[in-house]
């Protein structure tokens, strides 16, 4: 639950962000980073179902959909992994250059 709960904290603070900047009257445009920050909810919900329903179909009907079990996983854990390690570092880069922090 982890990532589910950093996406859904990411978009409140972008949110109160995107009031600051409109506030402080800065030429700011935050809406990709919310827009990212959607994508990757909508995109790692896919991958854990994905990864739910090759457990279910490798339990129930074949052994061998248990093969691309192993890369969905590692594909989950690195996309998880960029989003919480490097997203925030690109965002606070970029808030740094409009001056904001």
């Amino acid at each position: 639950m982890y990532p589910f709960k950093k996406s859904i904290q990411e978009i409140k603070k972008d949110k109160q962000l995107q009031k600051k900047i409109k506030y402080q009257g800065l030429k700011a445009n935050i809406y990709p980073f919310m827009y990212a920050t959607y994508m990757f909810l909508f995109i790692i919900s896919i991958m854990y179902i994905a990864v739910l329903y090759l457990i279910i179909a490798g339990i129930f009907f074949t052994p061998i959909a248990f093969i691309p079990l192993g890369p969905t996983i590692l594909t989950t854990f690195v996309f998880t992994l960029i989003y919480t390690k490097v997203y925030p570092k690109t965002k606070e880069n970029y808030l740094k250059s409009i001056g904001f922090y």
